[in-house]
């Protein structure tokens, strides 16, 4: 099991905790896994980063309760633009419901925000935002900002840099695209929802959806 594996199904255990069905802790976890032949291989500096992740992962559970691990959809523009200056990794999408390509961006960034729990995702409809929408210049839809520590680092138009269309788009090619900006450190190795959905499969649509 490698530590990729071992973040996901800590993960996993925060996303299926039920009141009969008690979370595994930190040290349980590691606990179970000194069985794990693969374990020995982990020097010292693994384990401190497993525990690192660990403790963003408990600290995300605290601070987003029932939205760890969503998008977490608003109309507030204010509200959105506070959680973005107090959050250390944050996805905004602008959407507009009737666009098929932002339904299908939105599907997208939930199984990123259910991979990445300590990323906040957040999506507002572009008309409820109208001052960021005139400040970041929104033209085409989909369009989402990427911030670090309140500031923006990069941005996404449409399908543009994680595989140019829907089609092409995947949690793979989003995830490459923030490990290339430093924004993550690992990748998923099981892409399928904790939630009983299957891995997102999209159907390719004719272009970018002007607004």
């Amino acid at each position: 099991m490698d530590d990729s594996q071992v973040v996901e199904k800590y993960q996993q255990s925060k996303l299926e905790a039920t009141e009969n069905s008690d979370t595994e802790s930190l040290l349980e976890l590691l606990e179970s896994l000194e069985n794990d032949d693969a374990l020995e291989t982990y020097r010292e500096e693994r384990l401190s980063q497993l525990k690192k992740e660990f403790r963003l992962i408990d600290r995300a559970v605290e601070d987003f309760g029932d939205l760890a691990g969503t998008v977490h959809y608003t109309n507030n523009e204010k509200e959105l633009m506070d959680t973005v200056a107090n959050a250390n990794t944050a996805i905004v999408h602008f959407y507009q419901p009737a666009f098929s390509r932002c339904q299908a961006m939105n599907d997208l960034l939930s199984l990123v925000a259910e991979k990445h729990l300590p990323i906040q995702v957040l999506a507002i409809q572009a008309e409820d935002a109208p001052f960021l929408v005139s400040k970041l210049k929104v033209k085409i839809l989909p369009f989402v900002v990427i911030y670090k520590q309140g500031r923006e680092v990069s941005r996404i138009v449409g399908f543009e840099g994680i595989g140019g269309s829907e089609k092409g788009a995947s949690l793979q090619s989003f995830e490459a695209f923030l490990m290339l900006r430093g924004l993550i450190d690992r990748t998923t190795t099981n892409t399928k929802s904790v939630r009983d959905k299957k891995a997102i499969d999209i159907e390719e649509d004719s272009g970018d959806d002007w607004y």
